[in-house]
């Protein structure tokens, strides 16, 4: 969402106006989550996307309005086969939306972005949002992408922290294969390698950090508790040197290639070690969905699967 934020610059610098639609609610099956968004200008959708089909058009279409209007709003969308609300899509599902118009002096405030911001405040009674930066008041209970109330005020804190880092040990072709795929869905991918000749840049364009490291004897790493590590070296021996030191970092996801034979081996050697069952039991291993992958590509695909089933449980 940062990157969609940053696209507002370009309608700033034209002096044109725009609403940013943000999905505040979901209930049942609707298409997306609270906190999907999009920028809608007068000549339609800008950037970005509340789920698609009829909901989206329904969305484009009131933005506009809402510009010719130059005004916020809200709506309530059901999408049941009954409800008077209909719009053409059974999903069975709710989505509440914000319609939060930015006219060119409104979105000056914009320009102020920055790294330490992690959240807008957008406030349902239409009222001037504000960039929240971490450690605010207005931050509590877990409380991005939720609906929470500031005094008199309700106030959607819509989430805009840094997208998770992901760590991919081994530059080989499964990991070549995967690291565009965790880039598409907007993880700033790391890629460490012992063999300089397995980390040129031609062959891991997506890529935000390529890290020549020794296995055994890793650097400090900007890894922490909401970072995903994938290990994918060469050998058995170096996987479980990978391993061992990522634990230190806890992160939220450890995802490692290998047999089950020779994982049970390592993990009998970790316990014995004083490694606790609950870390052990983080590892995903082998690595991936089981969907019968054979090739690198299908197990990237498996592997960013099982990823992107990880993070809906969370």
């Amino acid at each position: 969402m940062r990157s969609l934020l940053r696209k507002t610059k370009e309608l700033l610098n034209r002096r044109e106006p725009f609403v940013l639609v943000v999905v505040t609610e979901k209930k049942g099956s609707a298409p997306r989550d609270a906190g999907a968004a999009m920028i809608v200008t007068k000549n339609g959708l800008f950037e970005g996307t509340v789920g698609g089909g009829a909901i989206e058009y329904h969305c484009i279409e009131r933005a506009k309005e809402l510009l010719r209007e130059e005004k916020s709003d809200r709506a309530h969308y059901t999408l049941s086969k009954d409800s008077a609300k209909d719009i053409g899509m059974i999903c069975g599902g709710e989505n509440r939306v914000l319609f939060q118009y930015f006219s060119p002096k409104e979105g000056e405030m914009l320009r102020n972005f920055s790294d330490d911001h992690v959240a807008m405040a957008l406030f349902l009674d239409g009222t001037t949002p504000l960039l929240v930066s971490a450690g605010d008041a207005l931050l509590h209970r877990n409380s991005y992408n939720r609906v929470v109330r500031d005094g008199y005020r309700e106030v959607f804190l819509w989430d805009l922290r840094k997208p998770p880092k992901a760590f991919v040990f081994g530059g080989g072709h499964v990991s070549r294969a995967v690291v565009p795929l965790l880039h598409f869905l907007n993880f700033r991918v790391h890629v460490l390698e012992n063999r300089p000749e397995f980390l040129l840049e031609e062959d891991l364009p997506l890529a935000e950090e390529r890290m020549l490291v020794e296995y055994d004897n890793l650097p400090k790493l900007p890894m922490g508790s909401e970072d995903y590590v994938i290990i994918l070296t060469r050998g058995h021996e170096s996987d479980g040197q990978v391993l061992r030191q990522c634990f230190s970092y806890d992160p939220t996801y450890i995802g490692m290639i290998g047999s089950k034979r020779k994982s049970g081996a390592l993990f009998r050697a970790l316990r014995e070690e004083g490694v606790s069952e609950e870390q052990i039991e983080k590892v995903h291993t082998p690595v991936g969905l089981d969907i019968g992958a054979e090739t690198p590509e299908e197990i990237a695909v498996s592997i960013v699967a099982e990823i992107i089933q990880n993070k809906e449980k969370k």
